[in-house]
């Protein structure tokens, strides 16, 4: 097959960095060819946006909101395609940031690519020495920044060796609330199998928020699954706040943990999204006023109000994605394990997800995230795991894995944008 119209929607869901990144290569080869039409229909396109020579953008209800190039639609339209909750390229809101500190002139557009912003900075430099020269150098001497501009010096402990020690969460111990130990996974039949975990050793301490990481196949699910025991492992422990996960009962279980598949539809079982996240609470006995208060809190927050007595396998993927993760948080356990929280989101609800769970991790939860999305590790994870072939080949911090080029390479991950 040689099609003249490609239309690929979402290609790269649920790949890894690296996985995500050949796909893009193979894409930019392909428009190259004149011949060629290719629509991509993509939350986040920044890593192709040089290669797009033109944009759609629509709004909630379907209809078009701006069309043009990448530049036109991105880079001058940045507010707007906030408040629609369209992601925008981290550049462009790096731009934006500066412009809010008076460091990026409000008569010209932002920019949408690195290039952009490489030249849109010599730009600024050159007007401002200009500006200066002949001064009598005050302003090098005032030793502030401009009004407006947010001072991150004391973010993080800068150790010797350059890393930054993330801030934990005021709630968080060194007590673990859960605890792998030796454990071992098989997929296959007992004579025909494949090792998918391979003696897995962690500690997640209480009130920490935890990043799994790796490239696909390594075995994140897998141990994600065995953590809520919805697998029994041939060898190797797991204790969730000390108890060996196998002698707790279902309930037990699914009251100090809450794991979100990473299928949403995988945890569906009513017929309408209101039942859904009234159906965990029904099971603990919670009272119908505490139920009922719950579920139209939920509903609210997470944009589901309008979808309530819809069934949940009439959703969208990116409402079948907050609903799955609405389902465990409504109930409250003190772990929450989530596979994903973001795929098919738009920035708006991503950001609100994300926020959600950062509440709860302020609040003295423990969450494991398992995540290709580096943007995640890098703005709320205090620790990160790196899951490569069975075996967790790095556990520290966000800023010692972004500064390992081997383990990164190794586990097809990449830096954060």
């Amino acid at each position: 097959m040689d099609p003249e119209i490609l239309v690929l929607d979402e290609p790269t869901a649920n790949l890894d960095p690296r996985g995500t990144e050949s796909v893009y290569g193979l894409l930019r080869e392909l428009a190259r060819d004149d011949s060629r039409t290719i629509v991509l229909i993509e939350h986040q396109c920044e890593s192709l946006i040089e290669a797009v020579d033109r944009t759609l953008v629509l709004d909630g209800d379907g209809s078009l909101l701006l069309e043009g190039t990448p530049k036109a639609v991105f880079g001058e339209n940045p507010q707007l395609l906030r408040r629609e909750g369209v992601w925008i390229p981290e550049i462009t809101q790096l731009a934006l940031e500066l412009r809010s500190c008076e460091g990026w002139p409000s008569s010209t557009s932002l920019p949408v690519t690195v290039d952009q912003a490489v030249d849109g900075v010599g730009d600024i430099v050159a007007k401002r020495r200009a500006e200066w020269t002949g001064s009598d150098s005050q302003s090098s001497d005032a030793g502030g920044r401009p009004e407006g501009c947010v001072d991150q010096s004391n973010r993080g402990v800068v150790r010797a060796d350059g890393a930054t020690e993330p801030e934990v969460s005021e709630g968080a111990t060194m007590s673990p609330a859960l605890e792998i130990r030796g454990l071992d996974a098989r997929y296959g039949t007992p004579k025909v199998s494949e090792p998918v975990l391979r003696g897995v050793e962690l500690s997640v301490p209480d009130g920490s928020f935890l990043a799994l990481v790796g490239p696909n196949g390594a075995g994140k699910s897998t141990l994600a699954s065995h953590c809520v025991g919805v697998r029994s492992p041939p060898s190797g422990t797991v204790f969730v706040n000390g108890r060996d996960v196998t002698t707790l009962s279902s309930r037990e279980i699914s009251q100090r943990v809450g794991y979100v598949f990473q299928n949403p539809e995988s945890q569906f079982i009513t017929e309408s999204v209101r039942d859904e996240l009234a159906y965990g609470l029904r099971q603990l006995d919670f009272d119908t006023e505490e139920i009922e208060q719950r579920v139209e809190q939920t509903l609210e927050r997470f944009d589901l109000t309008g979808y309530a007595e819809r069934n949940p396998f009439t959703l969208s993927h990116g409402e079948k994605r907050r609903l799955s993760v609405a389902t465990m948080l409504v109930v409250g356990q003190d772990v929450l394990i989530v596979d994903e929280p973001t795929y098919g989101q738009d920035r708006a609800n991503a950001d609100a997800l994300m926020e959600r769970l950062s509440e709860l991790h302020d609040a003295g939860r423990t969450v494991v995230v398992l995540t290709h999305d580096m943007r995640i590790v890098a703005e709320h994870a205090d620790a990160v795991a790196v899951l490569v072939d069975g075996k967790i080949q790095f556990h520290g911090t966000p800023a010692d894995l972004f500064a390992d080029p081997e383990t990164l390479s190794a586990a097809h991950l990449s830096q954060p944008p």
